[in-house]
């Protein structure tokens, strides 16, 4: 995704957070344009996803999780790290072993089993 675009989401994920205060949460940012675009009634999202008027930005998604944190009384601070720098549940290394399979060709797999 490039700085400044339009419909778009991304998900953020935070095993620091959900380790050391043994939660599970990980949200979805979308800007309007997307929500539209997918069908979404705003309004009616699930808890987990948060729309914003914002065009594409570090900045932009790091604001609206703020914005998130903040409403529902949660003070923690937010910090972007690249996908390298990560540890924790490996969810990112069971997503990109999807991407890899050909399920043209092979039964689905529950991301648990894998």
């Amino acid at each position: 995704m490039n700085e400044g675009e339009e419909g778009w989401s991304v998900d953020v994920l935070q095993d620091e957070l959900n380790k050391r205060c043994n939660t599970n949460w990980t949200w979805t940012v979308l800007d309007e344009t997307r929500a539209e675009a997918d069908e979404r009634d705003k309004d009616r999202l699930p808890f987990w996803n948060i729309v914003t008027e914002e065009e594409y930005s570090e900045k932009a998604v790091r604001k609206a999780v703020r914005n998130w944190l903040d409403g529902k009384g949660y003070e923690f601070d937010i910090r972007v790290i690249t996908p390298e720098e990560a540890e924790g549940s490996g969810l990112l290394e069971k997503l990109e072993e999807l991407e890899k399979k050909d399920f043209d060709s092979m039964d689905y797999e529950r991301l648990e089993d894998l």
